[in-house]
């Protein structure tokens, strides 16, 4: 899951030289301060470039980075070109091989797949989950205002999306404080072995779970998928601990860091708290601009055949980044792309991917956020950030807001 190496890969023949850009996602210039800056600067450089520094799934050195929105569209239309096969390898962790499903499994069994979850997560689904998720949001915010400054990181935007987790898919609020502590292994690990243990922990907990759903089922998504069928086929043990597993690194990390960096945005412009807290129907396309400048996700591709993109020459095997952040400053899409405009319409924004692989958890994410922040902006007065020196973002495949201490009067 790295993206960077201290040292230079050696570059493919077939890649020119003039496109050769040594790029360090993770601890580059500003990328863990304002990384989103940071990559909205390479729109300046090539439509593609190849980071010979950086590091893709399988250890190997060197990808190509596309950099317009129109590309990555290409890209992820296209999985029989760019595959996504063993794109993260969280299983490689756990000592095992299955595939996150769907996130690395390719059409036509993709498809399946999706048709099997879609509607454990579609509208009408999460529609039913908002009272208890805005229970949740209203109980973590009631208990973080009872002082008059917070860590809005694990006072909130961590354990907000762990506890949703864990009440749609039927498992135990009390293993709550475990799975923040294997969730922070898991993504934040400093050490492969940290990465590793909170691996292991996160699935040893989830197969003890599925084993109990498969043997005495509820009305909940862990039942549904232990218990799952496909075209009359019952799931294999591999098919149900991708899928769980997939729910749970999908669901949560991404959420935190959205409504991370959306606070951190907030904080930092009252007049459009100000502008949100007297009209609350703007609200839902505030999120969806913040959803547009922070966006969290690079996620890779391998390619399957020799062929051309953007007048490039790529071959079979070479690695590919889709850096949604980057995408999404793309000023041929975007006017005044840097600039957050929350009355931005249309707002084609990639933040949820695109094509087959489009995020299976969108109407969840959102709907968590829009509670969150109603919730936040009708209960907590108007908030600063406390000390900015003490806010902590991290970049690379995923970025994300570790610490931000936010006060109120």
């Amino acid at each position: 899951m790295a993206m960077m190496s201290t040292q230079l890969g050696a570059v493919p023949d077939h890649v020119p030289q003039d496109l050769v850009v040594p790029y360090d996602f993770v601890a580059g210039e500003n990328m863990q301060s304002c990384p989103h800056a940071m990559l909205a600067r390479l729109q300046q450089g090539p439509r593609l470039f190849f980071n010979s520094s950086g590091q893709n799934p399988d250890g190997s050195m060197g990808f190509w980075v596309p950099t317009r929105a129109e590309d990555l569209r290409h890209i992820l239309q296209h999985p029989d070109i760019y595959s996504s096969h063993q794109i993260a390898r969280y299983s490689s962790l756990l000592g095992e091989s299955w595939p996150l499903i769907p996130a690395e499994v390719d059409p036509p069994d993709h498809t399946a797949y999706r048709k099997f979850l879609n509607p454990l997560f579609s509208p009408s689904a999460v529609k039913a989950m908002e009272p208890a998720i805005r229970r949740h949001a209203v109980s973590l915010i009631d208990r973080a205002l009872a002082d008059k400054q917070c860590d809005f990181a694990t006072a909130f935007a961590k354990p907000f999306p762990i506890i949703i987790f864990l009440t749609m898919m039927g498992l135990p609020l009390e293993a709550f404080e475990d799975i923040v502590r294997w969730g922070h292994d898991l993504h934040e690990g400093s050490s492969l072995e940290q990465r590793a243990r909170g691996g292991r922990a996160i699935g040893e907990f989830l197969g003890a779970e599925l084993a109990r759903a498969s043997a005495t089922p509820r009305d909940d998504i862990i039942s549904r998928i232990a218990n799952g069928e496909i075209d009359g086929r019952k799931l294999n043990d591999d098919e149900i601990m991708g899928m769980t597993f997939l729910v749970f690194a999908g669901g949560i990390h991404t959420v935190t860091a959205s409504l991370g960096f959306q606070c951190l945005h907030l904080a930092r412009t009252p007049e459009l708290q100000r502008e949100l807290r007297d009209d609350v129907t703007k609200l839902p396309a505030a999120i969806e601009e913040m959803l547009r400048v922070y966006a969290v996700v690079n996620s890779f591709r391998r390619v399957t055949q020799d062929h051309e993109l953007a007048g490039v020459l790529l071959r079979r095997g070479d690695w590919l980044l889709n850096s949604l952040p980057i995408a999404n400053y793309d000023p041929d899409e975007f006017e005044d792309a840097a600039v957050p405009d929350t009355s931005r319409k249309p707002n084609r924004h990639m933040t949820f991917s695109f094509g087959p692989h489009f995020c299976l958890g969108a109407h969840l994410a959102r709907s968590e956020m829009r509670i969150a922040w109603s919730e936040w902006l009708t209960r907590a007065p108007p908030f600063v950030i406390a000390d900015d020196s003490a806010t902590e973002i991290t970049s690379g495949t995923l970025l994300g807001v570790n610490r931000l201490l936010i006060e109120w009067n």
